[in-house]
């Protein structure tokens, strides 16, 4: 898989700079064709992003024989949009030609379950109550250790020194 990068210094909404190839080009894609699937995929992203939040990340890349361009925009969240870098279409995640994952339910699902797990599908309220569990979560098991060793600490004065006991 070949895949080209763009580098964008700043967050401007000016055209980007040149193309920085990331990886060598190995002569299947000119610099032509290049400019022409970036153009594409801009354009299609400046329709897609209802936001207007400008690109942080813009990736050329030839997956499963579809010339995709890739772009996560910047802003409060990231957000990645895949298209056709041909045609401008949006690419999903189950295309035709795509190999095959190792997910069970495939990646929509996976990504919505770390997505879940992360706090972030419930936007930052989400994300305070994914920190909140987890210092919860910290103290729980800070406190049993310590409720346990003074339990073991009172047996062992009994002469009770086994692990565990009922």
């Amino acid at each position: 898989m070949e895949t080209h990068g763009l580098m964008i210094p700043g967050r401007g909404n000016g055209p980007p700079p040149a193309l920085v190839k990331m990886f060598a080009d190995n002569g299947t894609v000119s610099d032509a064709e290049l400019a022409s699937l970036l153009r594409t995929t801009l354009n299609a992203e400046a329709h897609a992003d209802p936001s207007g939040s400008p690109p942080r990340v813009i990736r050329l890349r030839n997956y499963g024989g579809m010339p995709q361009g890739a772009v996560v925009t910047g802003g409060e969240t990231a957000q990645q949009f895949v298209f056709n870098a041909t045609n401008g279409e949006s690419a999903g995640l189950y295309e035709r030609g795509y190999p095959l994952t190792p997910m069970p339910f495939q990646w929509g699902a996976h990504e919505t379950w770390k997505r879940m797990h992360r706090g972030d599908f419930f936007g930052l309220t989400g994300r305070w109550i994914d920190l909140l569990s987890g210092l919860a979560i910290l103290f729980l098991t800070i406190s049993g250790i310590n409720m346990y060793l003074q339990l073991y600490g009172a047996r062992s004065r009994l002469s009770r020194r086994g692990v565990f006991w009922r």
